[in-house]
């Protein structure tokens, strides 16, 4: 199948490495997206636009037509976290008003959160932590996003995809928020003075465990997430019973319930909440799905 994937924050540690993953398979046409002009990248046409700038996105993508997947890796930094929800819901909400209305085949959008919607800017937080777990009060801009998608998406076609990795590391231009850059540049400077590299924090921080996730890794789990599809419930519970070689063609031991095609997973929907591994991390979902 021929895609065209409108890419939006290209320039950005994330949405980079998605465009230059995306750009390289078959039948793949990549539009990247940014505010600020951007440096080249290979086989990406490239659209400079103020996503906040309703008349701006029209005027600018009102012309690229039949998209089939969005990734949506743009963000706007803002000091409070009420100014982050309404900036960042907004520029999501702009975007979709435009491709739904030039893409009527639109099949699947990718949304990419991270460990603030467990609350780790917050404190320490449950581990491991779920994408069921309970909200935390409000506000917060990847509940405000996700909720859009799941207001927007009743009744259509497309479908979408949460990525949650924690923190990010790969190559982008001009971009502060990553991490690796950051120990990089404290690395470079630490030897230019002569001096050891030695870690800075506290040592709760020195041994303390964190998790992060090559920006190539999460491209791939994006181009992944955009191409796979809902099979119906036989197909499914073949594959699913081959793959871990249930002796039992109806049942199992676990909360599955013994009938296809409705069968369902602590009293969600099949299709809607199917755990098929983790790839890149935590549990992997199809459909209206969080990763």
């Amino acid at each position: 199948m021929s895609r065209k994937i409108i890419v939006a924050g290209a320039q950005g540690v994330i949405g980079r490495a998605a465009a230059i993953r995306l750009a390289a398979q078959p039948d793949t046409q990549i539009v990247g997206l940014s505010r600020r002009e951007q440096a080249p990248i290979p086989d990406v046409e490239a659209v400079s636009v103020d996503l906040m700038n309703p008349e701006q996105v029209r005027e600018r993508l009102g012309g690229v037509r039949d998209v089939t997947h969005v990734v949506f890796g743009a963000y706007i930094e803002r000091r409070t976290a009420a100014e982050k929800g309404s900036f960042n819901v907004a520029i999501l909400r702009n975007l979709l008003d435009v491709v739904e209305e030039t893409s009527l085949g639109l099949p699947h959008v990718t949304l990419y959160q991270g460990g603030k919607a467990y609350g780790a800017d917050l404190g320490p937080f449950k581990t491991p932590a779920r994408e069921d777990d309970p909200r935390l009060m409000p506000p917060n801009f990847y509940y405000g996003q996700e909720d859009l998608l799941r207001e927007r998406q009743k009744g259509k076609a497309w479908a979408f995809t949460a990525l949650r990795p924690e923190a990010v590391c790969g190559f982008a231009v001009g971009i502060p928020m990553n991490l690796l850059m950051v120990i990089a540049v404290y690395a470079s400077i630490s030897k230019e003075l002569g001096l050891p590299l030695r870690f800075r924090g506290t040592e709760a921080a020195y041994r303390a465990l964190y998790q992060v996730s090559s920006a190539d890794i999460l491209a791939e789990a994006t181009d992944w997430a955009g191409m796979a599809t809902i099979s119906g419930g036989s197909t499914c519970g073949r594959r699913l019973r081959r793959c871990m070689a249930w002796t039992s063609p109806t049942r199992c031991r676990c909360c599955w319930r013994p009938t296809w095609p409705t069968r369902r997973r602590c009293g969600t929907e099949w299709w809607r909440s199917t755990s098929f591994g983790s790839f890149p991390t935590g549990r992997s979902q199809v459909g209206r799905s969080v990763i």
